[in-house]
């Protein structure tokens, strides 16, 4: 039975291993055939360990970013007034400021349909201050995508051939599958192909070995092709929002007709690291597993990228506090009328240009918990760059591979099947989890690890783990609970569920009881004749009848005395009118044992029980020790039932005095002559309990006592 027993339990622990260790397998394959399973936890990982770091990412002095703000009416009517001034002071500092170019008229003229011509001049002369300043590189994250005047033009794409310039190039980014993954701003198609064959990166049949994975495709671009010609590079600027509409990552590298295009951030990012460089070429680049690989003269640069080739961008909370975000009116206006005064703060810089202003609708939501202006959300990127401020994403192989090991090893741990090591060991991997993520992220490498898929597998294995011991526990219980209603009675195994089985739970205590002893007399004779099987029998007949009339009466069994019955009404729980449930249960006692005294042979009908009944005070409780003890009752009220019983003809209930009082006017009840027991000082007034009166006997009785009063 042991064997059978061992192998049962070492069966069912196997059980809660394989649950345990198949619910890692099961999580990444869900993960895998469906990523956006756990995808919402993931970014919500991910945005707050962005929000919660301590230390942010250190802002390049080599980037300067320019914003368009709201300044753009006052500038523009500041140059409007300086050219219609009265003063020839005025007209002379405007065209000083527009490199002595004298402006027509038509073009400061206070006509918004003017104002789109006039800042491509603006843009124009800048970037001719920008030469003379010996600026690094100048990043334009605004769309150019339709010609203006040939002049303007010209004097614009002039400009953009004096200084390094990288222009953003817009459109439609889907994947190679053909599923749209993000959009960037509507714009006509240009041609392509020109484009790339100038400012490309790798070549047709170098695209696959560079990097084995799908890449964004182009399907529409801009700017303007001649434009575009004119400037050093260009960059993709298509804003790859995740599936809650949030910016996380960017592409470092674009797939636009089967040649790599870089990222606006990388292209720019290239410059300042480099400023004699020559920008993205493949010369440049090298692949090394998931990163690619800049080599500089301080050292490689290397950029995790993920499985799909996107960089996670760092993006740090104070943006406004940390990084001086000047305005390009302003500046334009300080920088054009004196150069040489500002040559020393720009020289070397890489300016980068885009919209600032409250009105623009070139808005990013970003993992901070506000959005930004989309060139401020690309300046993060280029900085991420050039400040090597990577944070690594963890290899998807990697974190699957940790889930399927949590589950093995959780479901280890539940084999040994010790509660206090398995809830230590799953309390310890899921505390783990929770730390490692932040740790790893806040650490100077900072490395994103998802703890969702660890973490459900965590759960999933601890919560089989509970189930099994649950369900272990419930079966002991079921099987203990069983066990032990046939050992105690219903009274006492209620009191033992309310309070547990404790010395102070069950200390004895004094109380007032009413004592039930049962003996069947000649039972010992008869136990001599009757065979062991046929008495056996009859025993377990008798214990179960009595038991019962016992549960119907309140009654609490005290034990089974071979063929006798000891049992107390009043105790573990007060009892009301306990000693008429006393009286009904000895009469009941009686009935049903006539009923079965025919089990035995057809000899032996004459077989028949004694009852002796009485109330006093005994302690009851729990008595013994910690090896054994058990709940009884001990006092001169169960000495004197035993006596009342022993003295008792069979058939017949006997009751003592205080017993008759209390149920008098109910029961009918003849008295007895004295008895006189062993160990009893003084004879023991007795009637014999005959049955329980009928409601009109009780009237009529009733009748009487008041007759008699009178």
């Amino acid at each position: 039975m042991a064997r059978r027993r061992a192998k049962i339990t070492y069966g069912r622990a196997w059980v809660t291993f394989v649950v345990a260790a198949l619910s890692g397998v099961a999580v990444v394959l869900l993960h895998w055939a469906e990523p956006r399973f756990l995808t919402p936890i993931e970014q919500y990982n991910y945005d707050i360990l962005i929000q919660q770091r301590g230390e942010v990412p250190v802002i390049d002095d080599r980037l300067v970013l320019l914003g368009l703000d709201n300044g753009d009416t006052d500038f523009f009517n500041g140059l409007r007034d300086l050219y219609f001034s009265d003063n020839q002071d005025d007209r002379d500092e405007l065209a000083e400021m527009f490199g002595g170019r004298t402006l027509p008229a038509e073009l400061m003229a206070r006509d918004s349909s003017t104002q789109t011509e006039l800042l491509r001049l603006v843009h124009g002369r800048f970037m001719e201050v920008c030469a003379e300043m010996g600026v690094a590189a100048v990043v334009w994250d605004v769309a150019f995508d339709s010609p203006r005047s040939p002049d303007i033009d010209a004097i614009f794409m002039n400009g953009l051939r004096g200084v390094p310039s990288f222009l953003a190039v817009e459109g439609r980014v889907v994947q190679e599958k053909g599923d749209a993954s993000a959009s960037g701003r509507s714009g006509r198609a240009v041609e392509v192909r020109a484009l790339v064959e100038r400012y490309r990166v790798g070549s047709p049949t170098d695209v696959a070995d560079l990097w084995p994975v799908p890449y964004f495709r182009v399907g529409e671009l801009r700017p303007h092709a001649p434009i575009m010609a004119s400037a050093t590079g260009g960059g993709h600027v298509a804003y790859t929002l995740e599936s809650d509409g949030v910016m996380r990552r960017t592409p470092v590298l674009t797939n636009a007709n089967n040649r790599l295009f870089p990222s606006l951030p990388f292209a720019a990012a290239l410059r300042a690291l480099d400023p004699q460089g020559s920008g993205a070429t493949a010369e440049r680049i090298q692949r090394d597993g998931r990163s690619i690989v800049i080599p500089l003269e301080e050292g490689e640069r290397r950029i995790p990228l993920d499985e799909e080739g996107r960089m996670l961008i760092n993006f740090f909370p104070d943006w406004f506090e940390r990084a001086e975000v000047r305005s390009y009116y302003k500046v334009w206006e300080d920088v054009a009328a004196w150069p040489e005064d500002f040559a020393a703060t720009y020289r070397g810089k890489v300016l980068v240009i885009g919209e600032t202003a409250s009105y623009t609708n070139d808005l990013v939501t970003t993992p901070l918990d506000y959005d930004l202006p989309g060139v401020m959300a690309l300046t993060s990127a280029m900085n991420t760059i050039v400040t090597g401020a990577f944070i690594s994403p963890t290899p998807r192989w990697v974190v699957s591979g940790l889930t399927v090991l949590i589950g093995l090893v959780l479901g280890g741990v539940f084999l040994v099947r010790s509660l206090w090591l398995s809830v230590v060991v799953t309390a310890a991997v899921g505390v783990s989890l929770v730390v490692a993520s932040p740790a790893l992220f806040w650490s100077s490498n900072a490395i994103f690890f998802p703890v969702a898929l660890p973490l459900i597998t965590t759960l999933i294995a601890a919560t089989a783990a509970t189930l099994a011991a649950l369900s272990r526990a419930y079966r002991w219980a079921t099987r203990l609970s069983t066990v032990l209603s046939r050992l105690v009675s219903p009274a006492l195994l209620e009191e033992l569920y309310k309070h547990g089985i404790t010395r102070r739970s069950l200390a004895p205590v004094r109380a007032e009881i009413t004592v039930l002893f049962v003996d069947i007399a000649g039972f010992t004779s008869l136990s001599e004749v009757v065979e062991p099987e046929e008495l056996s029998e009859f025993l377990t007949v008798w214990y179960e009848e009595a038991m019962a009339v016992l549960v119907e009466n309140h009654g609490t069994l005290d034990k089974f005395l071979g063929d006798g019955v000891l049992a107390y009404f009043g105790a573990p729980e007060p009892l009301e009118d306990k000693v008429a449930w006393a009286a009904r249960a000895a009469i009941g006692l009686q009935e049903r044992f006539d009923a079965i005294s025919d089990r035995l042979s057809k000899s032996r009908k004459t077989l028949r029980i004694r009852a002796g009944l009485c109330t006093g005070y005994a302690t009851v409780g729990y008595l013994g020790g910690d090896r054994f003890a058990a709940y009884t009752i001990l006092g001169r009220a169960v000495n004197m039932a035993a006596r009342l019983e022993q003295n008792c003809v069979p058939g017949q209930v006997t009751i003592e005095k205080k017993t008759w009082a209390h149920l008098e006017g109910r029961f009918v009840m003849e008295p007895l002559e004295p008895i006189v027991a062993k160990g009893i000082d003084r004879p023991i007034e007795a009637w014999r309990l005959v049955r329980e009166m009928t409601p009109d006997e009780r009237l009529g009785e009733t009748a009487d006592s008041d007759s008699a009063s009178v």
